[in-house]
């Protein structure tokens, strides 16, 4: 199989120098319509009637991906299978392409062909092999302390590396009524909690384990322990929410019903046609670990704790792009069961204790705090013609 995905990239590689391209726009991202790219779509589609009359907009998709409704209802736009014919023939005519972890990975860019970067997110996990594959010609990211790393890691000319900031961020700032679509009455709770973390173990992906997959966290934890949880959730008045990441492998479907915990997924989101990023606004603090959503959460200026008790088994195992990780953490560190319960019932004191540290690593993380990234990319390749 190996060989055969290698014989078939290099014939796609030889392909995309001979064909001509044409005015075309391609986007993908995983998971399927999503993150920087939809962002980056939906921008277009609503604020660039001028590059809908010059291209042609594409998206490419895998699996039978469902289609959201600003894709679906949108007439400019064609979607695609990816490892069809006409999925491949649109990836070699397309003059511009947008992927958030490549379309067809180590097939080069030809001849008049710009293949953009869009990444998913930048945080504290070190930049896998399989990463540096979806390079492409040029990748943003939302500070300049990010433009050297990724320079250094993707082994791209720093001028390559552009900072934008990251369009999903876009959607930090909007007024999306999201909860309410979920069914949440954000008026029933003195504060909502949302708990992120990273995966350990992927189902989906990714055949390793980073870190310890039996760490501390919403995976190990047993039902007398989300019972304790749920009665300090309701002694406060909060609600947790868990997103479980898309790649993870935690079963929550046994996790039983709460008042003041629920599960949201994937799944979840897409039924109701809400971006992750659009219901970020709404809660009032933020729980993850080593994923990049805590460097995107600064942002909003709330609250972030760490959960994590595996630094030396991750920074071992998968590593971090900071020699000196716990000076980038802009909350404190939750590492067992009592902690967390602590933590629900100390907030608002330890909370602020962080303020500061926030406020400076946001400073150090961001170049810009507005809802205009997806603005600069569009400025950037569709304006500026920086990559022709």
């Amino acid at each position: 199989m190996k060989r055969y995905m290698g014989v078939k990239k290099r014939l796609l590689s030889i392909a995309n120098k001979i064909i001509p391209k044409s005015n075309i726009v391609l986007f993908s991202s995983y998971p399927a319509f999503s993150d920087n790219s939809l962002a980056l779509f939906h921008y277009i589609v609503n604020n660039r009637k001028d590059i809908i009359e010059c291209y042609r907009l594409y998206w490419g998709q895998s699996n039978n991906d469902k289609v959201p409704e600003i894709v679906k209802e949108n007439v400019d736009v064609t979607v695609v299978e990816k490892g069809s014919f006409k999925g491949i023939w649109t990836f070699l005519r397309a003059k511009y392409i947008f992927s958030t972890h490549g379309y067809f990975s180590e097939v080069y860019s030809g001849a008049g062909q710009s293949q953009v970067n869009l990444w998913h997110g930048n945080g504290y996990k070190s930049i896998t092999d399989k990463d540096r594959m979806y390079r492409g010609d040029l990748t943003i990211v939302t500070g300049d302390i990010y433009r050297k790393i990724h320079s250094r890691v993707l082994d791209m000319d720093e001028n390559r590396v552009i900072t934008t900031g990251l369009p999903r961020n876009d959607w930090l700032f909007s007024k999306e009524k999201a909860l309410e679509k979920l069914g949440v009455s954000k008026e029933s709770y003195k504060k909502i909690y949302i708990w992120m973390p990273t995966y350990r173990k992927a189902s989906i992906g990714h055949s390793g384990v980073d870190g310890n997959a039996t760490a501390f966290g919403i995976s190990t934890m047993n039902a007398e322990q989300f019972r304790k949880l749920e009665d300090v959730l309701l002694n406060n008045n909060c609600l947790l929410i868990i997103k479980p990441h898309p790649m993870d492998s935690m079963l929550l479907a046994g996790l039983g019903k709460y008042e003041h915990i629920r599960v949201i997924t994937n799944i979840d989101l897409e039924n109701n046609d809400i971006q992750l990023y659009e219901l970020l606004p709404e809660t009032d603090g933020l729980l993850s670990d080593y994923s990049s959503v805590v460097v995107d959460y600064l942002l909003l200026g709330k609250p972030i704790t760490m959960v994590l008790s595996d630094m030396d088994e991750y920074r071992k195992s998968r590593g971090f792009v900071f020699d000196l990780v716990e000076d980038y953490f802009p909350g404190p560190i939750v590492s067992d069961f009592d902690s967390l319960l602590n933590y629900f019932q100390e907030a608002d004191t330890i909370d602020n204790q962080w303020l500061s540290k926030r406020l400076k690593l946001k400073k150090v993380f961001h170049k810009y705090d507005d809802a205009c990234s997806s603005e600069r990319v569009c400025n950037l390749i569709f304006d500026a013609n920086c990559l022709k």
